[in-house]
């Protein structure tokens, strides 16, 4: 399945047209028209936009979009307010304005990592990115911006 299958399949099961899904995204309906013909890939901002104008979570836009998609494993957190349904790590993350998918940068596979509320993006490593679930949010964030500062290339 692509990305662009996905965001037409939602888009008429919410019984919406690609030009009010346009609207929805602050977008243009030809934009949403080319992600869903595959005639283009949205970036990780654009699938953000849209997983919200979907009303979906960003892991249900790109469930089964191949690898470049992948959201990541679900580490194991002691914290039971944070376990359960196997997505529960993904859920935490997205509840607090985190969202992520699988990235390669500077040759290095990792995470490319939004901070919703700010706009701002982090790569992690995979090895930084398992350092990351035994904190609370706040030293989430915290850890992503210092660890991602040390992946930019000088």
């Amino acid at each position: 399945m692509t990305i662009g299958e996905n965001i037409k399949r939602i888009r008429k099961e919410k019984g919406l047209t690609q030009k009010q899904l346009g609207s929805l995204c602050q977008m243009a309906d030809s934009a949403i028209r080319r992600y869903e013909l595959g005639k283009a890939r949205p970036k990780l901002e654009t699938i953000h936009k849209i997983a919200t104008g979907l009303g979906v979570p960003v892991r249900i836009l790109v469930d089964k979009c191949g690898p470049e998609y992948e959201l990541g494993s679900q580490p194991a957190i002691s914290d039971t307010s944070r376990s359960g349904s196997g997505y529960a790590w993904d859920d935490w993350l997205h509840a607090n304005n985190i969202h992520f998918m699988k990235y390669k940068m500077n040759g290095r596979e990792g995470m490319l990592i939004k901070l919703a509320d700010t706009k701002e993006f982090h790569f992690l490593t995979e090895d930084q990115t398992k350092q990351l679930p035994q904190l609370s949010i706040e030293q989430t964030r915290l850890l992503i911006k210092a660890m991602s500062a040390a992946n930019k290339k000088p």
